[in-house]
């Protein structure tokens, strides 16, 4: 089992790094359907991520030695568009980190806390094997009905308006 959180950030760190996160960041939930490289796949693959764009790279390094994570250089549509980076970390740090700067959270607060939770019963789970099988047991009808809640519920999240409480 992993820790519940491992990053140590300075309360002031932790909320200008969240209300960063606030206005340039997203949670997402990936669902994968792919072929696996075995065959089909068994099961879908369901990934919790976090993501912050930005077209300042000095300040994504300067997150991500606080954070971890990997950065990415999205180039430019076109000339009239600006070259920026991505900072995205998946599964565990991204558990982490929203706990970390979840108290400081308001726009993407309930997008947080769904995706925490999500990702704390993924944790739980252990990939299954049979004897003489090759590749994962599919999952349940209620393991992949719990995933594709929170895909969707994260989904439906990005659509509503938010209403903020101070």
């Amino acid at each position: 089992m992993y820790p519940t959180c491992y990053l140590k950030l300075s309360d002031a760190e932790a909320a200008y790094i969240a209300g960063f996160f606030d206005g340039e960041g997203m949670v997402t939930i990936h669902r994968d359907r792919a072929k696996g490289a075995r065959g089909p796949r068994v099961n879908p693959n369901y990934v919790m991520s976090v993501r912050i764009a930005q077209g300042s790279l000095p300040v994504l390094e300067w997150i991500k030695s606080k954070v971890g994570g990997s950065i990415t250089r999205r180039f430019r549509e076109s000339h009239h568009t600006r070259q920026h980076w991505t900072l995205a970390l998946k599964s565990h740090p991204a558990q982490n980190f929203l706990e970390v700067v979840l108290p400081y959270l308001i726009v993407k607060r309930e997008e947080a806390v769904h995706a925490i939770a999500f990702q704390l019963r993924q944790s739980s789970e252990k990939n299954r094997y049979e004897a003489g099988r090759v590749g994962p047991v599919p999952r349940t009808p209620d393991e992949i009905a719990y995933k594709e809640h929170y895909f969707r519920l994260l989904q439906q999240l990005k659509k509503q308006p938010a209403s903020y409480s101070f």
